[in-house]
């Protein structure tokens, strides 16, 4: 190979080398600008979403609220209506009243009577 020979393979070989970093670097910003598409998309994707899990979060507490004061207000209401039916059955019918009172009470305190003397007969078969 003479010089003239040699020197056009070595400008052939500087062009396609020329050429191929020159499709490198076009590449390299294809995929950097690619990445940032992706990015960008996913972002505003991610930001959507949010938004759309903020509102429907904010939607749920505020139907839980709601049905929560509407509870509050039947339960109030009923307590309401029986303490009304009971102090009209009390005035009806007052001795009535009391002794259904003494009952319940006497009730009680003999069920406590039974259950302390029981733990006490059970603490002492324990030591």
């Amino acid at each position: 190979m003479n010089r003239h020979e040699h020197s056009n393979r070595t400008d052939e070989l500087a062009s396609r080398a020329q050429s191929a970093w020159d499709e490198g670097r076009r590449f390299a910003s294809e995929a950097h600008e690619a990445l940032d598409d992706g990015a960008r998309a996913a972002r505003q994707e991610a930001a959507e979403a949010f938004g759309r899990a903020r509102s429907q979060v904010g939607d749920a507490a505020r139907r839980g609220w709601d049905s929560a004061r509407e509870l509050g207000a039947s339960v109030r209401h009923r307590v309401d209506l029986a303490g009304e039916r009971t102090t009209a059955k009390i005035q009806e019918q007052p001795v009535k009243a009391v002794l259904v009172a003494a009952t319940a009470g006497a009730l009680v305190a003999l069920l406590l009577g039974a259950l302390a003397s029981q733990r006490r007969d059970g603490s002492r078969h324990l030591r």
